[in-house]
């Protein structure tokens, strides 16, 4: 995946997240998230939400365990 070219995007045909709500806590909800990134290759990740209407900034916490991250 590494040096995979970019340059054929196509933000179009962007597939839909696959989205699970897991909790509501105290003031925000906890939401798991399943991306498709490459076919065959789904990244999954947790959304914790904000229970208001004010725009909030999106913080993306990468981990890579042993591989790449």
């Amino acid at each position: 995946m590494l040096g995979w070219p970019l340059v054929d995007f196509d933000g179009t045909k962007m597939p839909l997240p696959n989205s699970t709500k897991l909790s509501d806590e105290d003031g925000y909800s906890i939401h798991r998230m399943e991306f498709e990134v490459l076919p065959g290759l789904v990244m999954t990740g947790l959304l914790f939400k904000l229970d208001c209407d004010l725009k909030n900034p999106l913080v993306i916490v990468q981990h890579g365990g042993l591989g790449t991250p």
